[in-house]
């Protein structure tokens, strides 16, 4: 925190909140804070802003994922408090509609994977790699609605595995681990799986990269039912899914 700038804050815990808004004090910097001078809520295809000034709908943002209205609206507050700047309500829905994150909850159509798959199948990316983000990976899973998912893990080696997993425990119908070929320390899948199953997940698979995942879940799920392979844990992820041939 800068004094003269002021500080947007996001939904927070309660104790974090405190500290956040105790440091503000001390620096004597203002605070635009959800849950007393904004708050936000899902509303049909978009969101609903609502402030001192009322209520502003919103269309959904680009990006994927509940916790993305959240930042959408957090992006919103922040416009509210920069006076100088000038910007129409048309500039803000453009800006929502038109957001590009790459392997952040992100379809992959492009490559010799994503082709390779049957007609009703997606692969989906997300660059996660701690508890957290995985929590809020997991919270968003359905989106997908009634729909087996199959979780393909790679991830630097080190990283807390078991609190990665644990937010997929009932949401994923398997596990597949995987080395990342593009990450120098990349985890052992054997690691991966022997975590997973301890944690409760009876089918978790060891493979080598990617594509030997992806052919493991072609010669073993139905081809003509709807699925979702999510691919997480590490963006270097994102360039392996990519490069690889099949």
């Amino acid at each position: 925190m800068k004094a003269g700038a002021p500080c947007i804050i996001a939904p927070q815990e309660g104790e974090v909140l405190s500290v956040l808004l105790n440091n503000a004090a001390y620096e004597g910097v203002a605070t635009f804070t959800y849950g007393v001078d904004w708050k936000c809520a899902e509303a049909g295809d978009g969101f609903i802003f609502i402030d001192e000034e009322g209520e502003t709908d919103f269309p959904a943002p680009s990006l994927h994922g509940h916790h993305q209205i959240i930042n959408a609206a957090l992006a919103v507050a922040t416009l509210q408090c920069l006076p100088g700047f000038s910007f129409t309500y048309g500039n803000i829905i453009e800006g929502l509609k038109n957001t590009r994150w790459p392997a952040r909850l992100q379809r992959i159509t492009n490559g010799a994977i994503a082709r390779s798959l049957p007609h009703k199948w997606e692969i989906w990316m997300d660059g996660a790699h701690n508890p957290a983000g995985a929590k809020v990976l997991a919270d968003s899973i359905d989106m997908w609605g009634d729909v087996k998912v199959i979780l393909i893990n790679g991830r630097t080696k080190g990283r807390d595995i078991q609190g990665f997993l644990q937010p997929f425990i009932g949401k994923v119908h398997n596990i597949l681990a995987v080395a990342v070929q593009s990450e120098p320390k990349s985890e052992d899948p054997d690691e991966i799986v022997s975590v997973a199953k301890q944690l409760g997940f009876d089918q978790a698979s060891a493979f080598k990269n990617i594509s030997e995942a992806v052919v493991y879940c072609c010669s073993n799920q139905e081809k003509d039912e709807k699925l979702v392979i999510l691919l997480t844990g590490s963006l270097y992820l994102f360039v392996d899914v990519l490069q690889q041939k099949m």
